[in-house]
């Protein structure tokens, strides 16, 4: 497993107004590589390797004073398309804010 936090105290990490990025493996991520079209035929050697996920964490204060995180991941995946059966990539990139 890679060395990545697990665990972040959001409210101190909004208060210094901290940033954080890396990327996680596919064997960082079992549940979901577990739901992908590679894991099959693919050797697992090779396929953690495939569908990086970058991540970003910035903490921030609002004019308010409310804490807030947000939160932005990018990825591509390989997974099966449920209309035709064939493998299919997405590209996803997702955006969150606590």
């Amino acid at each position: 497993m890679s060395n990545h936090p697990t665990f972040i105290d959001n409210v101190a990490f909004a208060k210094k107004n901290e940033y954080l990025e890396g990327k996680l493996t596919l064997k960082d991520c079992p549940r979901l590589s577990d739901l992908l079209t590679g894991a099959n035929i693919i050797p697992p050697s090779e396929f953690y390797d495939l569908g990086l996920i970058s991540y970003t964490l910035q903490g921030k204060t609002d004019a308010v004073g409310q804490y807030h995180l947000h939160l932005e991941l990018q990825t591509d995946l390989l997974t099966t398309c449920q209309r035709c059966l064939n493998t299919m990539p997405l590209k996803l990139t997702l955006n969150y804010h606590y």
